[in-house]
């Protein structure tokens, strides 16, 4: 699948599944499972409940989905402390 095809969406986590991979929500209540890369897991940082990430989903598979960014809080939002 050429990269071009694939969806992105910002998503928020619903909680950890296992070592790389957790539950997400899309803004319009679709739950799904995403995961992260090894190649990514140091950039990406720590992921707890609650941040908002960026994904990246197939159009053949919308039930998983791969995490490719943070999407950092807007200005006047607190940021959340490591």
């Amino acid at each position: 699948m050429p990269k071009e095809d694939a969806i992105h969406v910002p998503a928020q986590v619903l909680g950890p599944l296992g070592v790389a991979a957790y539950r997400m929500r899309l803004s319009n209540g679709y739950e799904l499972v995403a995961h992260v890369t090894r190649r990514l897991q140091p950039v990406i940082g720590a992921i707890r409940t609650g941040d908002t990430l960026e994904l990246e989903l197939s159009p053949f598979d919308l039930s998983r989905g791969r995490i490719i960014g943070r999407i950092t809080p807007t200005e006047g939002t607190p940021a959340t402390a490591p």
